[in-house]
């Protein structure tokens, strides 16, 4: 096609489309696609190591992350059978290293412990409250404004609620 212009990457020789002409060599044809082969297989790598290593340098741990910190106090509202309620969180222990945490809810029924576990970016936890026992996970996000926890929980009734924790930074 005369008149028009394709883009010239640098890779590219354009003595190198000789190799889709009739009768073109072998070498230029294995050359056009040797090298962004070779340029996909670094990229491949790159990838890979910025994955395993992060930009720190140093390995990260994909099988323990750092978990969020989730201490402190946390303005929390439940939707619980279509009733919503505002309750207080407080987070005295976690461990820095497990995720490992426990505290209690201030809710209008009274004080309830609730022990769990956080992870980078996920929670899972256990609230108690005389015999019952409600079992739920969420997300954790993070911001410069604070935290965020959104979930479900679950009672030993079958009874569904949704969470929503922030606590300020």
């Amino acid at each position: 096609m005369r008149g028009v212009s394709r883009p010239f990457f640098p890779y590219e020789d354009p003595a190198l489309f000789k190799g889709s002409q009739p009768g073109a060599d072998a070498h230029a044809m294995k050359a056009r696609v040797a090298v962004p082969a070779a340029l996909a297989v670094v990229l491949v790598v790159v990838v890979a190591a910025h994955a395993a290593f992060g930009s720190g340098g140093s390995p990260a741990s994909a099988a323990n992350p750092t978990p969020a910190d989730v201490r402190g106090t946390w303005n929390t509202v439940v939707v619980y059978n279509g009733s919503l309620f505002v309750e207080t969180l407080h987070i005295d222990d976690e461990s820095t290293q497990t995720g490992a945490f426990s505290g209690t809810v201030a809710s209008p029924v009274g004080r309830q412990a609730i022990a769990g576990k956080a992870t980078a970016s996920e929670v899972s936890f256990t609230i108690r409250f005389g015999t019952g026992v409600e079992a739920g996970d969420g997300q954790i996000t993070t911001s410069a404004l604070g935290a965020r926890i959104t979930g479900t929980f679950m009672n030993q009734t079958g009874g569904n609620a949704r969470i929503l924790a922030t606590r300020s930074a």
